[in-house]
Order: structure tokens, then sequence, then C-alpha cells
């Protein structure tokens, strides 16, 4: 009897990795429809913006990070 839970499972986990794909939201897209991001390398920093549906985000300014030369991470300054 466990063979066939085994075998039941193992059906079900192949038909959730093939039907994902229908379910899951849509991925955004680059560009003045979707995702916005201009980088100032000089400054150190990003400007991001994005319109998709509700979520709405004009302008936001990031901090660059990295790593200096000592291989530890760090924000631009």
């Amino acid at each position: 009897m466990a063979r066939g839970r085994h075998a039941g499972l193992a059906i079900l986990l192949m038909a959730s990795m093939v039907l994902a794909g229908c379910v899951s939201p849509d991925m955004q897209e680059w560009g003045p429809d979707g995702i916005e991001v201009a980088v100032n390398e000089s400054a150190g920093t990003a400007t991001i913006s994005t319109h998709t549906g509700d979520y709405d985000i004009q302008d936001d300014v990031a901090n660059l990070l990295g790593c200096d030369s000592n291989g530890d991470f760090s924000a631009a300054t």
C-alpha cells in the first residue's frame, strides 16, 4: 500500500510543476509600462520607477551596494 501512496505523491508533484506556470502571476516587463531603472554611477545611486497595476513607485532613489577593495560589503558614498 505504501508504494501506491508514493506513486500518487509523485504524480501530484509532477502535476503541480506542470501547472505552476498557469497559476502564477505575470512577470513584469522592463520599460515605460513596467519597471524602469536609471543608474548614476558617479553619485552611487539608482532611480527606480514602476507602474504595474495598483503598485506604483515614481522616482524612488536607492544607494548602490557593492564590495570595496578589501572584499567587504559596503554602500556607495
